[in-house]
């Protein structure tokens, strides 16, 4: 959870994205495994999933249309 941003630089890049505004727990992330192993996630196949605390949504182009 601690190292480069997605948004480029380093991890206190995070600071200054409209998310969580904080770094992940090792425990959080542990957490979202331990649901995707578990019986209630027995649907759920084939997902990226990213447990970034919004870091990543709050990089995306606001105009992205899909297109090139």
């Amino acid at each position: 959870m601690r190292g480069p941003h997605r948004r480029g630089g380093t991890s206190a890049n995070c600071h200054e994205a409209p998310s969580m505004n904080r770094v992940g727990k090792p425990a959080e992330a542990a957490a979202t495994v331990a649901f995707l192993l578990g019986d209630k996630a027995s649907f759920i196949t084939g997902q990226d999933l990213a447990i970034d605390g919004g870091s990543l949504s709050a990089a995306w182009p606001a105009n992205y249309a899909g297109a090139g």
